[in-house]
C-alpha cells in the first residue's frame, strides 16, 4: 500500500486524510489519530485476554493432569475395595505411577496449548505494533512540506531509505515519532530540549547526505535542477552506477 501523490510529488488529502492505495488500485483515505486510537484499544484487549488466561491457568494448576477416565477408574477400584482387603504393595506402586504418568502427560499437554495461545497472542501483538509504527511514520513522511518543497523526493522513496532511522517512543503515555543519527536521537533545532519532528528530522538527514545537492531543488552553489547522469560528487564506490544507483546507495550508506 502507498500513499497517493499529486503531480507535484505531494501526499494527497481527502478531507483531511492522507489518500493509500491498495495493490488492487483502490484508494482509501486513512484516519491516523482514529487508526492509532483502534490499536491501542487491540493491543489494551489482547493484554487483557493474555492476563485473563495465565490467570485461569494459576487456578486450574490445582487439576491439572486429571484424567477423568482414570480418575472414575480409580474411584471404582477404592469403591469394590473390601473391608479388611490390602492392596499388594507392588499393585499400589504400579497404580501409583499410571496416575502419575497420566497426570503429567495432561499437565504436558495444557502447558503446551497455553504457551502456543500466549506466543499467538504475543505475535499478533508484535504485527498490530510494527503496522501501526510503519503507518505513522509513513504519514509524518506523506506531510513533510521538506520534502515536497526542497527536495525531488517522493514521501515514499524517502521512507524506503530514510524509515529505519526512525521509531516510535512513547512520551506522556502518547506515541511520538523520533528518528536517529549514527545511533544518536536528533533534536529540534527550535526547540532543542525536544527531539526533532520528523520534517526537521528528514532536513538534518538529507543534509548528511553525500549528494544532496543532486536531491534538493535549490542547493548551495545554485544547484536547482532534477537529478542526473552527470558524474562527479559520487561516493566512493559509485563510478558506473546511474544518479538514481548513487542515490540510493548513499541513502542506504547514511542509515549505517
Amino acid at each position: 500500500m502507498k500513499l497517493k501523490l499529486d503531480e507535484k510529488g505531494a501526499v494527497v488529502l481527502q478531507d483531511g486524510k492522507p489518500v493509500y492505495v491498495a495493490a488492487d488500485g483502490k484508494e482509501v483515505a486513512y484516519d491516523v489519530p482514529k487508526l492509532v486510537s483502534d490499536l491501542e484499544r487491540v493491543n489494551g484487549e489482547s493484554a487483557g485476554r493474555r492476563k485473563e488466561l495465565e490467570s485461569l491457568e494459576t487456578k486450574l494448576k490445582v487439576f491439572d493432569g486429571l484424567d477423568p477416565e482414570e480418575a472414575r477408574k480409580a474411584l471404582e477400584l477404592a469403591k469394590n475395595l473390601k473391608d479388611g482387603d490390602l492392596i499388594k504393595a507392588d499393585k499400589a506402586k504400579e497404580l501409583e505411577a499410571q496416575l502419575k504418568r497420566s497426570i503429567e502427560d495432561a499437565y504436558s499437554a495444557k502447558e503446551k496449548g497455553y504457551a502456543e495461545k500466549i506466543s499467538g497472542l504475543e505475535q499478533s501483538l508484535a504485527d498490530k505494533d510494527a503496522s501501526f509504527r510503519r503507518l505513522l511514520i509513513k504519514s509524518d513522511f506523506g506531510t513533510s512540506k521538506f520534502l515536497a518543497e526542497k527536495t525531488f523526493l517522493t514521501p515514499d522513496i524517502a521512507y524506503d531509505f530514510l524509515g529505519k532511522s526512525f521509531d516510535i517512543e512513547e512520551q506522556g503515555g502518547e506515541p511520538r515519532v523520533v528518528a536517529k543519527l549514527n545511533g544518536q536521537p536528533i533534536f529540534s533545532r527550535a526547540n532543542p530540549s525536544q527531539y526533532a519532528t520528523t520534517d526537521e528530522a528528514i532536513e538534518v538527514l538529507i543534509e548528511h547526505y553525500p549528494l544532496k545537492d543532486r536531491i534538493l531543488k535549490s542547493a548551495p552553489g545554485g544547484a536547482g535542477s532534477p537529478p542526473n547522469n552527470s558524474g562527479g560528487g559520487g561516493a566512493q564506490g559509485s563510478e558506473g552506477l546511474s544518479s538514481t544507483q548513487k542515490i540510493a546507495a548513499g541513502l542506504k550508506a547514511m542509515q549505517r
